[in-house]
C-alpha cells in the first residue's frame, strides 16, 4: 500500500487561501460570471492554493469593494445566505485590516516627510557630524 500525506492538517495559509478561493467562487457564481480553473481547483483542494494567498486575497477585495451597493446587499450581506455571512464577516475583519494598515502607512510617510524638513534644515557639517 502506498504512502500518502492524508493525515496532515492544513496549515494557517492552506486554511486561508481555501477559505478566499471558496468566497471568490461564490461571488463569480452570483454575478453569473466563470469561475477560473485555477479558483475551481483551490477550492476542491484540501490544501488550497497557499502560494496563491496573497494574490487569491487581493482578487477578493476587489471583487467585493468593486460591487454596487445593490450587489453587496445581495451577495455579501444577503442573511439568509451561510455563505453570504461568511463572506460578509470576512470583508468585514477585511477592510479592518486595511483601515490600520492603510493608518500606519500614512503614519510613516509623515514621520519620513517630518525627517526630510528637518534634515534639510542642517547645513552639510551638522549632517557630517551626525553622520547623515
Amino acid at each position: 500500500m502506498p504512502c500518502n500525506c492524508g493525515h496532515l492538517q492544513p496549515n494557517e495559509y492552506e486554511v486561508e487561501s481555501k477559505l478566499i478561493s471558496e468566497h471568490i467562487e461564490y461571488v463569480l457564481k452570483k454575478q453569473k460570471s466563470n469561475v477560473p480553473k485555477w479558483i475551481a481547483k483551490a477550492v476542491r483542494d484540501p490544501y488550497g492554493a497557499p502560494h496563491l494567498v496573497a494574490n487569491l486575497t487581493v482578487l477578493l477585495c476587489d471583487l467585493c469593494r468593486l460591487m454596487s451597493k445593490q450587489e453587496k446587499e445581495k451577495i455579501i450581506y444577503n442573511g439568509r445566505s451561510t455563505k453570504a455571512r461568511k463572506l460578509a464577516d470576512w470583508w468585514d475583519e477585511h477592510k479592518c485590516i486595511d483601515k490600520g494598515r492603510n493608518k500606519e502607512e500614512k503614519k510613516k510617510v509623515a514621520q519620513e516627510k517630518l525627517k526630510e524638513r528637518a534634515l534639510n534644515k542642517l547645513t552639510k557639517q551638522e549632517k557630517a557630524a551626525l553622520g547623515l
